[in-house]
């Protein structure tokens, strides 16, 4: 699963267009405390998910990159953004094997069963924030994104052998259709078999990427699930959830 979390990169959509010039059509530049406070209205938080939990682990929220991130901005088409988007995550929510079983002590040490994030990109423009959701949903994206994947599989050997075995096999890339009828949702599904050298068999892990584009910001939602896939009826809402804030609210 961390193979699937390293790779894991955010998706966005866009937002109103309150800030419009009504004299020239210009768009009027939106602050970084704009940006935030509009990805603070639209994310996800606690209450949309319960029965998870916040992740202990910090994690950065905050990005420069595109909603592909800096690994995979060769895969959108050769856009690069030079660090001009603005994108806040929110917090990470899991569930791991530790809480399935009512063992704290065990927290750190059991691998994740679900794990659920959004995030919010502001792009320079509407055709951009449209592009990238455009070129993710491509036959290119995937291709690309399954390279990444295996050029970055770890390999590691068992003790006591010298032959190193790949983390993952049998990684596949697919499209996905968009969950909420009537919304241009885009949606890739990472899937690989995992096993550590030494142990006995292996869990299938699954990442689902969905994002959709409002304006001038993209809005992503990604989950995983081990060894089971991330509940769709779930994952549905949040993304419902998500694009009625989206829509609600304006920059």
């Amino acid at each position: 699963m961390w193979l699937l979390l390293g790779l894991s990169v955010l998706l966005a959509t866009g937002c109103g267009n309150s800030n419009v010039d009504a004299a020239s059509g210009a768009r009027a530049p939106i602050s970084r405390g704009q940006a935030i406070a509009y990805a603070e209205a639209v994310n996800l938080r606690a209450s949309d998910v319960r029965g998870l939990v916040g992740a202990r682990l910090p994690r950065r929220r905050e990005t420069r990159s595109g909603p592909f991130g800096s690994l995979m901005e060769s895969c959108d088409g050769g856009v690069t953004h030079s660090g001009e988007v603005i994108g806040v995550m929110s917090q990470t929510f899991e569930r791991n094997n530790a809480q399935h079983l009512g063992t704290d002590f065990l927290y750190n040490f059991l691998p994740l069963i679900e794990s659920v994030y959004s995030a919010v990109y502001l792009m320079r423009s509407d055709a951009l924030a449209s592009h990238e959701v455009a070129a993710a949903d491509s036959a290119r994206a995937r291709t690309c994104l399954k390279r990444l994947f295996m050029r970055e599989n770890p390999t590691t050997k068992a003790e006591g052998s010298s032959v190193k075995d790949p983390l993952f096999t049998h990684i596949d890339v697919s499209g996905l259709a968009s969950p909420l009828r009537g919304v241009p949702v885009y949606g890739l599904r990472m899937t690989a078999d995992f096993g550590a050298p030494g142990t006995k068999g292996r869990s299938r892990d699954q990442e689902d990427f969905l994002g959709f584009a409002v304006g001038q910001t993209v809005i992503t939602l990604t989950d995983t699930g081990d060894p089971r896939p991330f509940p769709a009826i779930t994952e549905r809402r949040l993304l419902a959830l998500l694009y009625s804030r989206a829509k609600a609210h304006s920059l």
